[in-house]
């Protein structure tokens, strides 16, 4: 299939929505009412409990990953985004 110019021209806006909409970790958690912290390597971390984890979920344009804590009692959600 041949793209057309107003194909390649939507198709990119669409890119460029996609990258603007991109949510911070800061952003995430001031709206669900949490805070940013960071572990020793200096990279941004959520921490969430149980309860919090059952009811929120991550934004679907972001790479996060989110791991039980070793006790069980809560979640860490790595946002790959590091202090300056």
């Amino acid at each position: 299939m041949r793209r057309t110019r107003s194909s390649r021209r939507r198709r990119s806006s669409r890119r460029r929505l996609r990258e603007n909409s991109h949510i911070t970790p800061e952003a995430w958690a001031k709206q669900n009412g949490l805070g940013i912290e960071h572990d020793n390597q200096g990279q941004k971390i959520i921490y969430l409990s149980n309860e919090e984890a059952g009811v929120l979920s991550l934004p679907d344009d972001v790479t996060w990953t989110a791991e039980q804590s070793y006790d069980e009692e809560s979640w860490i959600v790595y946002t790959g985004e590091y202090a300056e």
